[in-house]
């Protein structure tokens, strides 16, 4: 979900003499990020559309744009280690430095800044009876928000932060991917294992705890059912060069079509009865890595409102769920006809952004430079002790 580091110029090109003066701006990846979060609000603001409605039924696949998110996450990390010449516990360690500068800062400040409005709703808001917004701050709970394993515990999905589940799978994603991108074997039978061995890890659990895995259940939100979608990105940026010579690249569009076919049929009509939403996450890796290949080679990967909406989708992320609850609160529960919604969804984008702004430029940059110099200095400081060992 978060940006990702050092995607700033094509790796190819970087070995080559003239790189350095003529190396090509990559946007595509943070165009993408800005198609994901739009998707994401989409699907959000569309659940007041009235049910029928072409919006209502659009909007739901816009939950999809998480795993669009995912694939593009592992796409980037793994462009950023196809600039390194080594992979060693030293370089490891860096990368989980900046990792965590990079998405630790603003997701603690989505903690305590929803805690701070679910405080004042306990204080100011409608007075209910029983269950209290402080009820789920129970502390196994907060700290599995705090150490990111919160995908991995019903109670602590998506209860301290909307859509905290996603942060979770992607720090999850974060730790396998050193042993992933540095392993001989190829990439391509990883992500053949993954699927099967996601779909096999929630049928585990829902065995365990009895909770069919629907929609926007907590095995839907399970970390392993996205897993295929992360790979998928990192198999992409492996052989991009490839697929865009020959016939790879309309192959690949034709697994798109077939994939995106597939999804449609499961989510329209129910077919595959409960897996559907354990397949649904990895068959949706098909068309969203023929759109990042597409991107890559058309005008569409050079969107400069979509980059810079891109650029701040993680701070939009964590944001916008507030936004949308406030809509709610003016609007009322009543469903909204298709004009309001698009309305809402225009005014939910704008002050999301607005806030993303404020927020990227005050919290996510200055921790992520903090990230950068740490590591730096670590790296500084081994390059120097070399010569006093040898």
């Amino acid at each position: 979900m978060p940006p990702e580091e050092k995607t700033d110029h094509d790796p190819s090109a970087a070995r080559t003499p003239a790189a350095g003066q003529a190396a090509a701006r990559i946007s595509y990846p943070d165009v993408l990020r800005g198609i994901a979060i739009l998707l994401v609000i989409f699907t959000h603001v569309g659940q007041r559309a009235q049910q029928g409605s072409m919006v209502a039924a659009l909007s739901g696949f816009g939950q999809l744009g998480v795993q669009l998110f995912f694939l593009v996450s592992g796409f980037a990390l793994t462009l950023a280690w196809s600039n390194r010449r080594e992979w060693s516990p030293a370089v490891t360690r860096s990368f989980f430095v900046r990792r965590w500068f990079r998405i630790a800062p603003a997701y603690y400040t989505a903690v305590v800044g929803y805690f701070l409005v679910r405080l004042a709703l306990r204080y100011y808001g409608p007075q209910t009876h029983g269950v209290t917004p402080l009820d789920m701050y129970r502390p196994t709970v907060v700290v599995a928000n705090l150490i990111f394993a919160n995908g991995f515990w019903a109670s602590a999905q998506n209860s301290i932060v909307p859509g905290g589940w996603s942060i979770a799978a992607e720090f999850f994603f974060y730790l396998l991917f050193p042993i992933i991108v540095t392993r001989s074997f190829p990439a391509l039978i990883v992500c053949a294992l993954a699927i099967p061995a996601a779909v096999a890890a929630a049928a585990l659990r829902y065995h365990s705890i009895g909770v069919a895995p629907i929609n926007d259940s907590f095995l839907y939100f399970y970390p392993v059912i996205h897993l295929p979608c992360f790979v998928s990105g990192i198999i992409l940026q492996k052989n991009l060069g490839a697929i865009n010579r020959g016939n790879s690249y309309v192959a690949l569009g034709i697994l798109g079509l077939c994939g995106a076919a597939a999804v449609a049929l499961m989510w329209q009509s129910g077919f595959g009865g409960n897996l559907s939403f354990l397949l649904v996450p990895g068959l949706a890796a098909f068309p969203f890595a023929w759109l990042l290949v597409a991107s890559s080679r058309s005008w569409l990967g050079d969107s400069a409102p979509l980059r810079s909406i891109g650029e701040r989708s993680f701070s939009m992320y964590l944001n916008h769920f507030f936004f949308v609850n406030v809509m709610s609160l003016l609007a009322g529960q009543k469903p909204q006809s298709t004009s309001a919604v698009l309305i809402g969804l225009v005014v939910i984008i704008a002050v999301s952004y607005a806030a993303a702004f404020l927020t990227y430029k005050y919290i996510e940059l200055p921790f992520v430079a903090i990230g950068r110099r740490l590591t730096r200095g670590a790296a500084a400081a081994r390059t120097q002790a070399e010569p006093a060992r040898g």
